[in-house]
């Protein structure tokens, strides 16, 4: 049976970042499904600075902007795009904000076609799995309908609470809207 993956990167980083930093979760796919499992690795479409040699980091969102709606309806335009052309997708496995995301991607995969949101405008059904990766619930006032029904996609939330970017607390904030959750605290 032929898995396809989503792989969603963290808050300033990349694609190529990204893919880096998670080849060991990436060989315990592979040899756990074997040469059955499709990895797609997805840039997030907006730009969040540079490192200090010049390469170009991305955003889902912009946190310190978030209650700018266009962005976040840009974000999902973007992902059904991605869910269209390369899915279907069986899981998603997001990082920090790329966790959050996944979340929230689910939630909405759950939602029949017409109670999306227009910008989520995808026929892809819902997917069997999350991995959330020090994900979390955003607080602002823009993305609260995304939480509105618990998540019942089946998500294992791995939460490092000496995370010095997201904070143990906003990571727990997320699991309080999963139905069905397993997380695990002090992983390295």
């Amino acid at each position: 049976m032929s898995r396809t993956l989503l792989l969603l990167h963290g808050y300033q980083q990349n694609v190529d970042i990204f893919k880096t930093e998670t080849l060991p979760v990436e060989k315990v796919i592979y040899e756990t499904f074997a040469t059955q499992t499709r990895i797609i690795y997805i840039e997030a479409p907006f730009h969040a600075g540079e490192t200090m040699s010049g390469i170009a980091l991305r955003s889902w969102w912009d946190p310190s902007a978030l209650e700018n709606v266009d962005r976040i309806h840009d974000t999902l335009r973007h992902m059904a795009k991605i869910l269209e052309q390369h899915g279907p997708f069986d899981g998603i496995v997001g990082f920090s904000q790329g966790g959050a995301l996944a979340a929230i991607m689910a939630g909405l995969l759950e939602r029949p076609v017409k109670n999306r949101p227009i910008s989520f405008n995808t026929a892809h059904p819902r997917v069997t799995f999350v991995v959330s990766y020090s994900g979390y619930r955003e607080h602002y006032n823009v993305l609260q309908n995304f939480y509105e029904h618990k998540i019942q996609t089946p998500v294992l939330h791995f939460i490092n609470p000496d995370d010095p970017i997201v904070s143990e607390d906003r990571c727990i904030r997320l699991t309080e809207r999963l139905a069905l959750k397993r997380f695990l605290s002090e992983f390295c």
